[in-house]
C-alpha cells in the first residue's frame, strides 16, 4: 500500500488497523483551541492527527498513544521521515496509564462498535470496538487530564451522541460546540463533530456538507475546512 501524500507529510499506514480516511482528516482540520502548548491524541494510529496538529500549531507539543504494537512502530516510522519530529512523541501506552500530566487541547477518532460488531480481524477489532476503550472511561480520564480552559473534541457516529453527552456531564465536561457531518445534501447526518470543555455554555450548533450532488465534487465549506491539507484542495 502506497504512502498517502498530504500538502506538507506523507503517512505510511499499511501496519494499521484503521487506515487514513475521511473520519481522520475531518478532526485534524476541525479540532482547535486557542494557542495549545500540549495536545494529546488518543488512539494515534498511524500518526495522521498529530501530523495535522503539528501543521496547524506551530508552538505545540503533542503525544499520540496508541495499545497496538504495530500501529505504534508505524508511527514512530512516520514520525522520523516528516517534519515537527522534534514536537511529536508516539508512545505505547493504555489511556488509563497516562497520569500527572495535563493538556490544552485533547483530540480522538475514539473506537466506537460495541463488542457484538466483528470485522474478523483482530488488529482491526481492537481499534474500532470500544471494550478497548469504553466511552465511560474516555471521559474519566480526560477530566482528569484536560487543563482548566482545555478543550477534547472527537468524532461519532450520529446515533452514539446523546450517550456521549451524558457520559461528559458525569465526569464535568460540557458541550460547546457540536457540527453535524453529511456526506451530501440529500444523505443522512452519519458523523458528528463535539467539542467538550469544563465550562458550561450555549453550544455552537452547525452543519459540514462534505460533497455536492455530485460525487467527489466537493463543497466550498470542505475545501475551506481541508484546504491546508488535501493535494486536491
Amino acid at each position: 500500500m502506497p504512502d498517502f501524500h498530504f500538502k506538507q507529510f506523507s503517512i505510511a499506514h499499511d501496519r494499521c488497523a484503521m487506515k487514513v480516511g475521511t473520519d481522520g482528516v475531518l478532526i485534524g482540520a476541525w479540532a482547535d483551541h486557542q494557542n495549545p502548548v500540549t495536545i494529546l491524541d488518543i488512539g494515534t494510529g498511524s500518526g495522521l492527527i498529530c501530523f495535522m496538529m503539528a501543521q496547524r500549531f506551530p508552538d505545540s507539543i503533542i503525544t499520540g498513544i496508541d495499545i497496538d504494537d504495530d500501529t505504534i512502530e508505524q508511527a514512530q516510522e512516520n514520525r522520523q521521515k516528516n517534519r515537527w519530529s522534534d514536537r511529536i512523541t508516539f508512545t505505547r501506552t493504555n489511556l488509563s496509564d497516562i497520569s500527572s500530566v495535563r493538556f490544552d487541547l485533547i483530540v480522538s477518532n475514539p473506537p466506537f462498535y460495541n463488542g457484538t460488531n466483528t470485522s474478523g480481524n483482530a488488529q482491526r477489532d481492537l481499534a474500532r470496538q470500544n471494550n478497548s476503550l469504553p466511552p465511560a472511561l474516555l471521559f474519566n480520564k480526560v477530566d482528569e487530564l484536560l487543563n482548566k480552559n482545555g478543550s477534547f473534541c472527537c468524532i461519532i457516529p450520529r446515533e452514539i451522541t446523546e450517550e456521549y453527552e451524558t457520559l461528559a456531564n458525569k465526569s464535568n465536561l460540557y458541550i460547546q460546540e457540536k457540527i453535524a457531518v453529511k456526506g451530501n445534501p440529500d444523505k443522512e447526518v452519519k458523523r458528528m463533530l463535539l467539542r467538550f470543555g469544563k465550562q458550561q455554555v450555549i453550544p455552537k450548533l452547525g452543519t459540514l456538507t462534505i460533497e455536492t450532488t455530485k460525487r467527489h465534487e466537493y463543497t466550498n465549506q470542505y475545501l475551506s475546512l481541508i484546504n491546508e491539507f488535501y493535494l486536491f484542495a
